[in-house]
C-alpha cells in the first residue's frame, strides 16, 4: 500500500465527509411534488418512455469495447439480459473493465446503485478510481485500512 496515497485519502475522506453535511441540496424532484409527495400532474405527463440501456446492455457494450474482456468470464450476463448484480459485483465489474469515474457511475446507475458522497467506502473507491487504481486487491487494502468491508467480503 502506498502510504502517500493512504495519507491523501485520509485527508480527502475527512474533508468530504465533514463538508457534505453542509452542502445538502433539495432534490428538484421534491419541488415537483404536491403535499402528499406525489408528482404534480403536469410533470407526470412529461415523463417519456425512452429508457436508458439496462445494466447488462451497458456492461456488455463496455466489455465489447475493452481489451480486458478476454480475461473475464461474462457468460452469465450475456445469457440473461435482466441480470442484476449486487452493488459490490457491479463495482468489481467496472473496476475489471477499468472504467473511469464517470463511466463507473453510469454503470452503477444502470444497476440501480450509486457511489455516495456520504459513504466512506464509496468515497475510497471514487478516490482510487480517479487515480487509475483499479486492482481489487489494492482497493481492498485501502478499504480495510479505513475499517470498511472489502469488495467481495474478503481480501485476496
Amino acid at each position: 500500500m502506498n502510504l502517500v496515497i493512504k495519507e491523501a485519502l485520509g485527508t480527502y475522506l475527512q474533508t468530504v465527509l465533514q463538508d457534505s453535511v453542509f452542502d445538502m441540496e433539495i432534490s428538484p424532484d421534491y419541488t415537483n411534488r404536491d403535499i402528499s409527495g406525489h408528482f404534480v400532474a403536469e410533470q407526470a405527463m412529461d415523463i417519456h418512455m425512452d429508457l436508458e440501456p439496462s445494466f447488462s446492455e451497458l456492461l456488455l457494450s463496455h466489455i465489447d469495447a475493452s481489451d480486458e474482456s478476454e480475461n473475464i468470464v461474462f457468460s452469465k450476463i450475456r445469457s440473461n439480459p435482466d441480470y442484476s448484480p449486487s452493488k459490490s459485483t457491479a463495482i468489481a465489474l467496472g473496476l475489471a473493465l477499468q472504467l473511469d469515474e464517470s463511466k463507473l457511475e453510469h454503470l452503477l446507475e444502470a444497476a440501480g446503485y450509486a457511489l455516495s458522497y456520504s459513504n466512506k467506502a464509496d468515497l475510497i473507491i471514487r478516490y482510487l478510481v480517479a487515480r487509475d487504481i483499479y486492482k481489487i486487491r489494492d482497493i481492498n487494502e485501502y478499504l480495510v485500512a479505513y475499517q470498511q468491508k472489502p469488495l467481495g467480503g474478503v481480501i485476496l
